[in-house]
């Protein structure tokens, strides 16, 4: 699969079909089991975004099937 962007936020996570919400994907950050995520800036309010690679691996390992076509 060839992956054109680097990162994802949120947004993306949501419409290639990630079936959990915010607050479950936070807990399963805290709990080691999702991939942590980082900001892209110093700023407080800075985007919070995933590796692609990191989430399309962790996807794949749970047998769950995301739309990466938007990508």
């Amino acid at each position: 699969m060839n992956v054109k962007r680097q990162w994802m936020d949120w947004r993306t996570l949501v419409r290639i079909g990630f079936p959990y919400s915010r607050q479950h994907t936070y807990r399963l950050m805290e709990a080691g089991r999702f991939p942590k995520a980082f900001k892209l800036g110093d700023d407080r309010s800075s985007r919070i975004v995933w590796l692609v690679a990191d989430i399309l691996d962790w996807a794949q390992r749970r047998g769950l099937t995301l739309d990466c076509s938007t990508l």
